[in-house]
């Protein structure tokens, strides 16, 4: 039985990037979103991620990036702790739902 989540991420430094989740947090699916509140950039990516190295970036208020896993049977797991986030304005952040298989 799946399980489904959510979480909100804000950062409190622009250019000191933070984890998605404090701890492990294994998911099958996730959308991240930038918060409605935003009104500048969120980049994301692995633990060197900033503003001028990032694997994926949100525009301000809104904007959603997502990742689906599996195939053949088999669930790939993504560690949302190994994801990193950081933002263009201190205080600005996600939204992240996810589903845990």
């Amino acid at each position: 039985m799946a399980t489904i989540g959510h979480l909100v991420k804000t950062v409190t430094t622009a250019g000191v990037a933070e984890r998605l989740s404090a701890t492990d947090l294994w998911v099958s699916y996730f959308l991240i979103q930038s918060l409605e509140t935003n009104n500048d950039q969120v980049y994301g990516g692995g633990s060197t991620v900033s503003s001028s190295s990032y694997g994926f970036y949100l525009s301000a208020a809104g904007a959603a990036a997502g990742k689906e896993q599996g195939g053949l049977g088999f669930a790939t797991q993504v560690n949302l702790k190994d994801i990193w986030i950081d933002v263009g304005t201190g205080g600005q952040g996600v939204s992240v739902f996810y589903v845990q298989s």
